[in-house]
């Protein structure tokens, strides 16, 4: 019977149901925090690999010439797309007039400069170029010719929008000199 009077008192006390409401959505969280984790962890270790891929390519640029553009699509893709994008491996501080660090140019400086490198130094012909962009992404087995050509623009606007600054100069330069 006590037991009984306790249940329905605690029912009826907005105090304890906003405590239990508040208990029961914290344990719904606390469930969903492995997840939250394991996909934190993900981003950073595909941001540490993307670093790797830059250092690779700086260090060992010779290695490139062996890649097949279906590769170099590869990872053009994953310096776009991998990571955080704010990894402090690429990014500037610059002290303002105030005295305060900001962020200054430098954002993705890294991964636009590589873009450029493999795009610069390894593409030797339109059709190769074509073939790069076609593997920007998920490629998808049976494609049309239009399919292809399609996901290619999309691609090359990609690239556009992931470059700025003078990278975004030198690749519009390289792409009108190319083409």
């Amino acid at each position: 019977m006590i037991q009984q009077s306790y249940s329905i008192f605690r029912r009826n006390v907005p105090a304890v149901r906003l405590a239990h409401e508040i208990g029961k959505r914290g344990i719904a969280l606390l469930e969903h925090a492995d997840e939250f984790r394991e996909s934190w962890l993900d981003t950073q270790i595909s941001a540490k690999q993307v670093h790797e891929l830059i250092d690779a390519i700086e260090a060992q640029p010779s290695v490139l010439n062996y890649c097949t553009p279906e590769t170099i699509g590869r990872m053009i893709y994953m310096l776009m797309n991998t990571g955080d994008g704010w990894n402090f491996r690429d990014v500037q501080l610059i002290p303002s007039s105030s005295g305060i660090l900001q962020y200054g140019p430098g954002r993705n400086e890294r991964r636009e400069a590589a873009i450029l490198y493999l795009l610069q130094t390894l593409v030797t012909s339109k059709r190769e170029y074509q073939e790069i962009l076609e593997h920007i992404g998920p490629v998808t087995p049976g494609a049309s010719a239009t399919e292809k050509a399609n996901r290619a623009e999309a691609n090359q606007q990609q690239i556009m929008d992931f470059l700025d600054g003078r990278q975004k100069r030198e690749f519009v330069s390289w792409l009108e000199d190319f083409t």
